[in-house]
């Protein structure tokens, strides 16, 4: 039961931001986009990335240590 209940919340956040995760509309094709408007992305991911790693880190140490 515990696994089905994981693999349905699981599902349920890809589904959620995979349609949340489009920033922009499609582009009409020509060149670079000039709206200002837009965000870039590669300055918090790159920051979750690193933190998701130091936490990894950090409990496989402490595992390790534990045994």
């Amino acid at each position: 039961m515990y696994k089905i209940k994981y693999l349905l919340h699981t599902l349920f956040l890809i589904v959620v931001f995979s349609v949340l995760s489009s920033a922009q509309p499609p582009d009409d094709g020509g060149g670079f986009p000039v709206d200002q408007d837009q965000i870039p992305l590669d300055g918090g991911v790159g920051f979750l990335i690193a933190s998701g790693v130091a936490i990894g880190a950090r409990k496989w140490y402490k595992n390790r240590q534990n045994n």
